[in-house]
């Protein structure tokens, strides 16, 4: 029992000295996160797990504190959680917060989107260190983010789509038809796709929900005649390992036939 005060006592000690200034723009944001470590180790206990996470957030909190000084470069502390997978509920709902504030003061739905589009490619090219998490029982931070932003920019392309008529091109063509694109790929496998389609920016300015519609409607795949487009949107928010795994096997074989003359 003595060891785990003595470690309070050093970790609540070290988060002091790495505290911010209050001009710094990442000062409330880390504010955020030693209200979490403190309400953590105060009330819900204090693991050997919960010590070496915070000892080595510690660590690189300072590390990136002192290369921005010395670099001048601009990793930020929201970064740093991202990465170290900080998902307090206090910090990700500030977060959240954030993004919403700057969406507010934006008045086309257009420049609102491409806002949103920016956080989900800054978020999602963070890389995120494996097995690492403040909180085990919740859902990772960049997972919950990138959920939500997708979210909000499906509300606001439908309400594009409500006010101008205008639906992705090509799509009211064929419809009503019964014309359906038989693929050998599972149902996992096309909202993997979809999805690489998507956030590699080859699908431009296209509503999700509309487009995983119109694929369920005019899409068999290799083991269903009907796909319901509920499930594949389900399946495009959450994409499994093995269904990464079977798709990255297709893109080489797609890769291997580019590779010599057609």
């Amino acid at each position: 029992m003595k060891f785990y005060y003595s470690f309070i006592k050093k970790i609540t000690e070290e988060f002091l000295r790495l505290s911010l200034p209050a001009d710094d723009p990442d000062c409330i944001l880390f504010e955020k996160v030693k209200a979490s470590v403190q309400n953590r180790l105060s009330k819900q206990g204090i693991t050997y797990g919960l010590m070496a996470y915070l000892n080595e957030l510690v660590l690189e909190i300072e590390r990136v504190q002192l290369s921005n000084k010395e670099y001048s470069f601009s990793i930020t502390l929201k970064d740093i959680l991202i990465a170290y997978n900080f998902n307090s509920l206090r910090v990700v709902h500030y977060l959240n917060a954030t993004i919403t504030k700057e969406i507010k003061i934006i008045e086309l739905a257009k420049e609102k989107i491409e806002c949103l589009n920016r956080w989900l490619k800054e978020i999602n090219q963070i890389p995120v260190k494996p097995a690492c998490a403040f909180n085990d029982w919740h859902q990772s931070m960049s997972l919950f983010l990138c959920n939500w932003i997708r979210e909000e920019i499906l509300f606001y392309e439908k309400g594009l789509l409500l006010f101008s008529g205008v639906y992705p091109g090509g799509m009211q063509s064929i419809a009503n038809t019964g014309y359906k694109i038989e693929t050998e790929l599972s149902v996992n496998q096309l909202a993997c796709f979809v999805r690489l389609f998507m956030e590699c920016e080859i699908f431009k300015n296209t509503n999700i929900r509309e487009l995983l519609n119109f694929l369920a409607e005019h899409t068999r795949s290799k083991k269903r005649e009907n796909i319901s487009a509920e499930s594949l949107r389900l399946k495009y928010y959450n994409i499994e390992e093995s269904t990464r795994e079977e798709v990255r096997k297709v893109l080489f074989r797609l890769l291997k036939k580019s590779s010599i003359p057609m």
